[in-house]
């Protein structure tokens, strides 16, 4: 702690709220309450937004507690499609959008990517 070796913070502030939320404050309740509204509105938008787009129940990714999934074990749960190399991958979403452009667009495609190096290069 600060005091334990001698520090003291001072805040200067205006508006009752403004320290909400200050490693160097206590946390009032009326902050605790903002903050964990604020993370339910997230796990909200987080949960169902995986739910929707993996194709899979919101109660399986509640289900999920949050935990770290890796390799087979994110196939099992839904929450991935296949195991891939990051090249392979990139080869692969790189086949579909050429597949699914038209020739006007692959062009336009070809000078962004000119562009964006050339950029890059002068940079450098």
């Amino acid at each position: 702690m600060e005091s334990d070796v001698g520090i003291k913070f001072t805040t200067f502030f205006r508006g009752d709220r403004k320290k909400d939320g200050s490693q160097h404050e206590p946390l009032s309740d009326g902050a605790m309450a903002t903050f964990n509204q604020m993370m339910d509105e997230a796990y909200d938008l987080f949960v169902s937004s995986v739910a929707k787009y993996r194709g899979i129940d919101v109660n399986a990714v509640i289900e999920t507690q949050a935990g770290l999934f890796r390799g087979q074990a994110a196939i099992d749960a839904g929450l991935a499609d296949e195991l891939s190399t990051p090249q392979d991958y990139l080869n692969q979403l790189a086949s579909l959008v050429a597949k699914s452009s038209t020739p006007a667009m692959q062009s336009q495609q070809r000078i962004g990517i000119r562009a964006r190096a050339m950029n890059i290069t002068q940079m450098l």
